[in-house]
């Protein structure tokens, strides 16, 4: 027998989560496309429980834009801004496993 027509499933491989603290820059990769720049305003770690799904946990943080060009390039993918936005005001969710790098630690 060969071993040319076994066919072997490529694991994926496992990648680490970055850490963070409130306070830092980090580049996001957002499910519109785009990386993005945002500064961590709250980490938060919850667990639901459903009767048919079971224990969900959500890991994560809300942040805020950075960069105006993010906000910019997140409308042409289709996002409802209109560009205009003060960026302290802009809010939005991400998941630990969208974080791709600290860009800057918060000073203390």
């Amino acid at each position: 027998m060969s071993t040319a027509n076994k066919t072997t499933k490529k694991r994926k491989k496992k990648k680490k989560l970055v850490k963070y603290n409130v306070g830092d820059t980090i580049e996001v990769e957002s499910f519109a496309g785009p990386r993005v720049y945002q500064k961590v305003l709250e980490k938060v770690k919850s667990v639901s429980e459903y009767s048919n799904l079971g224990k969900v946990v959500v890991n994560g943080c809300w942040g805020r834009f950075v960069r105006r060009k993010d906000l910019q390039a997140l409308k042409k993918q289709a996002v409802p801004y209109t560009g205009k936005e003060k960026l302290s005001k802009t809010k939005s969710f991400t998941y630990n496993w969208q974080v791709l790098r600290v860009i800057k630690k918060a000073t203390k």
